[in-house]
């Protein structure tokens, strides 16, 4: 079973701001890693395994 964290916790694992984390999940050239669970509009949740993948995924452009 996947491990699912809050915009709050991805932020943090990837060293942002809880609203950039959110603009990069919507307009992010990668954002299509992002595995995404909406149970309302207000209750989202990401995979954690999948945020990870998207901060090692941007590393290898930066390099």
């Amino acid at each position: 079973m996947t491990e699912e964290i809050r915009a709050a916790e991805a932020a943090k694992i990837l060293n942002i701001g809880t609203s950039t984390f959110k603009r990069y999940a919507k307009e992010h050239k990668n954002r299509d890693i992002l595995v995404v669970f909406r149970y309302s509009h207000k209750n989202v949740t990401y995979c954690k395994e999948s945020v990870l993948a998207f901060k090692y995924a941007n590393k290898a452009d930066v390099s």
